[in-house]
């Protein structure tokens, strides 16, 4: 019995360990518009790029809040901020002490009302410090104009990004709540997508059920989310597979830019220090086909990219983990 029993402990072990290498073997690569000869770094100044915009006078602006680094002294986690990117490097815009609760930028979205952020800042309790997830609007320049009231749902420290559509602001919520801690988000077919008029009205959803909701854009009139654990992008009229989970979505002319994560649990190792990269994907959806613009299946040249957003003819990648901004194109 004890040797059935040790048998069987070495069978389920050795299939667990096949499992894991199945898992984290590096993606099969994909044909790419651009390959690592043809990219540069700029920065190195921020580390955990999480979304791109392009402001209405040409600027692109990233987020970013270093979402890797610890807390100070006081406990107090540490702030962000929104940068331009331009080929000469990366530019703050914002002094995060003029915005109460702390500034940790994730995604964001140009409107017709201002720069649109998700703030997932944090206030100082008797407890210590807190999350306070809000949705602010910051001017041309970067100002706050006022922060958008979220009392009416309870989940928005679940907010991850928005987009502008019909005078209201589309925002996803990754998981439909927050008790469950950061294991929650990794629980697929609980987000959901809120559409919330401006300037007072109240949320209403218009999308539920889906497995991971994270970038948002609208593209002729239609909505289209990131579902992250389905490897699809979905809107109201159906979805498109992709090689790779979605993270980040952004607006290429008719066509949709999305940074994939071909394997979430290499994501998830290098997330958590226990790998030191994981691969990074940008696709360019449009009609249904899909084409392959930057793809490094071993994270070598540029690790776990959240987002991709096409600029001047140049391709400009962020990541969770890794430092400053790729940029792809002629002339790099």
């Amino acid at each position: 019995m004890r040797l059935l029993a040790w048998l069987g402990g070495a069978l389920v072990l050795g299939v667990g360990a096949a499992l894991l290498w199945f898992h984290t073997m590096p993606p099969t690569p994909i044909a790419a518009r651009w390959g690592p000869e043809d990219c540069r770094r700029i920065g190195p100044e921020i580390v955990g790029a999480e979304d791109m915009a392009v402001l209405a006078d040409g600027t692109l602006v990233a987020s970013a809040y270093g979402r890797l680094a610890g807390p100070d002294e006081s406990g107090r986690p540490p702030d962000g901020n929104l940068w331009a990117v331009s080929e000469d490097g990366l530019t703050p815009l914002v002094e995060p002490a003029t915005l109460s609760g702390g500034f940790r930028p994730h995604g964001i979205a140009a409107t017709p009302w201002g720069l649109a952020v998700i703030n997932r800042g944090f206030v100082e309790t008797a407890d210590g410090w807190q999350p306070q997830t809000s949705i602010d609007l910051l001017d041309a320049s970067a100002r706050p104009i006022r922060r958008i009231e979220t009392h009416t749902v309870d989940s928005y420290c679940a907010a991850n990004d928005l987009a502008a559509s019909e005078g209201a602001l589309l925002v996803t919520l990754d998981r439909a709540g927050c008790e469950a801690g950061t294991l929650g988000r990794f629980r697929a077919g609980d987000g959901r997508v809120l559409t919330h008029p401006l300037p007072t009205a109240p949320p209403e959803i218009v999308a539920e059920g889906l497995a991971f909701a994270n970038g948002i854009v609208v593209q002729d009139g239609t909505w289209w989310v990131a579902e992250t654990r389905a490897n699809r992008i979905s809107g109201p009229e159906g979805s498109i597979a992709l090689p790779g989970g979605p993270d980040n979505l952004t607006v290429d002319g008719a066509g949709i830019v999305a940074a994939l994560h071909p394997s979430i649990l290499r994501l998830a190792l290098n997330r958590y220090g226990l790998a030191p990269r994981a691969p990074s994907r940008v696709v360019r959806i449009e009609g249904g086909a899909v084409e392959g613009l930057f793809d490094d299946p071993t994270g070598e040249v540029f690790s776990a990219a959240t987002v991709g957003q096409m600029h001047a003819g140049r391709l400009y990648i962020g990541s969770v983990t890794d430092r400053g901004i790729l940029v792809c194109g002629d002339g790099v």
